[in-house]
């Protein structure tokens, strides 16, 4: 993995709902990476275990982004 990819990722696990949409939709090459964070977190918040920054305690799910609520569906579709 690139330097510059691990920035980005880095950059998506610390950033807030609207960032990591933006960031999702600017950079198509990484959304297969963005949502394996989200799975990752996701699991985390299931088994109990805190994760590993506190930011990401107050990032959003992904399935209450406005888009998916816009647009049924999607969510489906982006985060296999």
């Amino acid at each position: 993995m690139s330097e510059t990819t691990r920035s980005f990722l880095d950059e998506y696990r610390n950033a807030g709902q609207t960032e990591r949409l933006y960031l999702y939709l600017q950079y198509r090459e990484l959304r297969s990476e963005f949502a394996q964070v989200e799975q990752d977190e996701a699991a985390h918040r299931q088994t109990g275990s805190k994760p590993r920054r506190t930011r990401i305690q107050t990032a959003c799910k992904v399935s209450t982004w406005p888009l998916f609520r816009l647009m049924p569906g999607l969510e489906r579709r982006c985060c296999r």
